[in-house]
């Protein structure tokens, strides 16, 4: 397995690259509302089912857990991401 030094261009080109297929990345609405459900957060996921379109980018789920004070960290535990 490869390593990067933090300092190299190749590190910031390989984690360019994650953020952009991240961002372009989109999730079930039903996703989100498993996550938010199982972390406690029961009346934000009746909303989610509400207002979330079927399938949801990274950027909504950000401004949608914004808006119910769930932070980001506490989201991508339960989605198997890392920030």
């Amino acid at each position: 397995m490869a390593t990067f030094c933090p300092d190299s261009d190749r590190y910031r080109r390989e984690v360019a690259c994650c953020r952009v297929r991240l961002e372009r990345m989109a999730l079930s609405r039903q996703e989100i509302i498993d996550v938010l459900n199982h972390l406690g957060y029961a009346e934000a996921a009746k909303e989610a089912s509400r207002v979330l379109p079927e399938q949801v980018d990274l950027q909504q789920v950000e401004e949608f857990s914004d808006r119910h004070g769930i932070s980001r960290t506490e989201l991508e535990s339960q989605m198997g991401s890392s920030p």
